[in-house]
Formats: C-alpha cells, sequence, structure tokens
C-alpha cells in the first residue's frame, strides 16, 4: 500500500515487523502468507534478511520520518487483518509497535479504524470481479 514511502533500511525493517505479525497468533492462514510474499515481491527484500527475530522496539528506530511509521503500521495493521480475523496477539503486537514509534491510544484508534474501512472497500472491490450480471 505505502511501501514506496519507505528506503530500502526502513523495508528491511518493515519486513521483519511483517514477519512478527505474520506469526504472531500461531495460526498462518493462506492469505496471511500471500500477502507477506506479495509484500517480499514489492519491498525485494530477500528472505534470508527477514529470518532473524529481531526486538520490535529495535526495529522501529529506523523509522525516521513520520510519514514512514505512518505507513509501516499501517500495513502491518492490514497484515492482521487480511485473514479476516486481527486476533488480540496480532492487535496488541501491532499497537506495541505503534507504541514504540510514538502513536498514542487515539492515533493507533484511528490508524485501525482506517484499515479497517479500507479492508472493506477492497473487498467491495473484490466482489465487482466477481459479479456476474444475470441474463
Amino acid at each position: 500500500m505505502y511501501i514506496e514511502n519507505l528506503n530500502h533500511e526502513e523495508q528491511v525493517a518493515f519486513m521483519k515487523l511483517s514477519r512478527l505479525v505474520l506469526y504472531a497468533d500461531g495460526i498462518i492462514a493462506r492469505e496471511e502468507v500471500e500477502f507477506f510474499e506479495h509484500l517480499k515481491r514489492v519491498t525485494g527484500v530477500n528472505e534470508t534478511l527477514v529470518q532473524h527475530n529481531d526486538d520490535p522496539a529495535q526495529l522501529v528506530r529506523v523509522f525516521a520520518s513520520r510519514q514512514s511509521r505512518v505507513s509501516a503500521l499501517l500495513q502491518l495493521i492490514a497484515m492482521g487483518y487480511v485473514d479476516g480475523n486481527y486476533d488480540e496477539t496480532e492487535q496488541k503486537l501491532c499497537t506495541q509497535i505503534g507504541l514504540a514509534m510514538g502513536f498514542d491510544e487515539t492515533e493507533l484508534a484511528a490508524f485501525e479504524s482506517w484499515v479497517v474501512r479500507q479492508t472493506m472497500l477492497l473487498q467491495e472491490a473484490q466482489s465487482f470481479w466477481t459479479y456476474e450480471e444475470e441474463e
């Protein structure tokens, strides 16, 4: 979504954080894997760079601007929603990351609300692709 707002170092940190969100609830849904693979293709980040379990508090220090922090966090929340189940552990992790990035609870709630609305719009768009007119 907004990965182009991140420089290479930020993209690597983002992919490491994405991997943490992917595994947060212990259930790896097909949609999550597909989304993660899509993010890897878009960023061009090598798989070996994201396989280390780094501390989220350390990773967030890489993001140099508010724009890059918001861009990354919106995408991380979207990763939590991609399988239709934003699990409590995913939400807690995204909240932890957001707080470490310097956002407050009000901002985090606004970001999550935006992702929910965006997700519904994407689902609506997908329904257009599969809708068949009655003849």
